[in-house]
């Protein structure tokens, strides 16, 4: 069953890498950085960084994630002034491609955070109590689900050997971003029962298979119906224990990763004060 829903999730939702359908794009909300002057203003009038140097061997793969990223509606090139001109950083994946971040030091220290919590262990472990059951899926490239204005377009410009371009969805690298995606997400999910967010993961919990596997399937018709998508081989579906922000939950109630316990055991003892110090994290 689990496997059913999760196919039929698959042939109906979002294209690749967080793109949506011409006719799901009203559905998301518009969100502006700088929309609300008192909580997300910009202290900074503007900040212009040099272009990234990018390794000559590198070259021709960001000009093919650019080109993708264009495709997608992710990014857009600009001729227009910008008073922001962000660096860039080159992450490599797995796959041997690379994915494009904004390097908005100067930017992070303009932009003033909305502040939207995240929820604690102690609260999830709360939560969870009486969970037998748990899945947990990864949203695929959440943050290019949150459209961006064209105001803070203007803020997320970047410079590279081909030009200035400007994010038309959230980028990673800003740091309200995950805040930012973790608030919308939950806006879609708040009235879904055992389902719990944080930033791009989403827990499904019940007290009995039945109850887990209805709630699963009701996250997966709505996240269908937002247009979310998920890395397959990231998710887990029907476990019975699952290991989240450095903590087990099952239905024992929640402990320690015994792999980060593990970790502090075997750090060699400090005999002098320095290396007690460098223990202590001092």
């Amino acid at each position: 069953m689990l496997c059913k829903a999760a196919a039929e999730h698959e042939a109906g939702g979002a294209p690749e890498d967080g793109a949506e359908p011409a006719e799901r794009e009203q559905r998301v909300r518009r969100l502006s950085l700088v929309s609300d002057a008192a909580a997300c203003g910009v202290s900074v009038a503007s900040g212009v960084r040099r272009v990234t140097k990018i390794p000559f061997g590198l070259k021709d793969k960001l000009k093919e994630e650019l080109c993708r990223m264009e495709d997608l509606g992710v990014v857009r090139k600009v001729t227009h002034p910008t008073s922001w001109v962000n660096a860039i950083v080159l992450v490599a994946k797995k796959d041997g491609s690379i994915r494009v971040c904004l390097d908005p030091r100067p930017l992070n220290r303009a932009v003033q955070r909305a502040q939207y919590s995240l929820p604690t262990v102690p609260e999830l472990a709360a939560r969870f109590r009486g969970a037998t059951v748990f899945s947990v899926l990864d949203a695929r490239c959440g943050f290019w689900m949150v459209q961006i204005d064209d105001v803070s377009a203007d803020l997320c410009t970047f410079g590279t050997p081909f030009g200035r371009y400007q994010f038309l969805r959230l980028p990673y690298g800003i740091n309200c971003a995950p805040e930012v995606f973790h608030a919308k997400l939950r806006q879609h999910l708040e009235n879904l029962e055992g389902v719990e967010s944080f930033i791009d993961d989403i827990i499904v919990w019940g007290r009995s298979k039945d109850e887990h596997n209805q709630r699963l399937e009701c996250l997966l018709r709505r996240a269908k119906d937002i247009g979310i998508k998920f890395n397959r081989e990231k998710c887990k579906f029907g476990v019975s224990e699952i290991t989240y922000l450095g903590h087990k939950f099952d239905a024992n109630g929640m402990r320690a990763d015994d792999s980060k316990v593990k970790a502090i055991m075997d750090m060699p003892y400090p005999t002098d004060r320095k290396a007690l110090e460098r223990f202590l994290g001092m």
